[in-house]
């Protein structure tokens, strides 16, 4: 998790009174990264079965 995904994660309040108000229509969602994730490469998580 980075700060891309708690700015994610805070949005979803702010997104559903949007929708709810526009009689629960669609809401954009915003793209905090500006296409970022696109390039975001796989974070190298070791496992404890990998020391197996």
């Amino acid at each position: 998790m980075d700060v891309y995904d708690a700015a994610a994660w805070s949005a979803i309040c702010e997104l559903t009174e949007s929708s709810v108000a526009g009689r629960s229509g669609p809401v954009d969602f915003p793209d905090f990264t500006r296409g970022g994730w696109k390039r975001n490469r796989p974070l190298q998580i070791v496992s404890s079965l990998d020391r197996l």
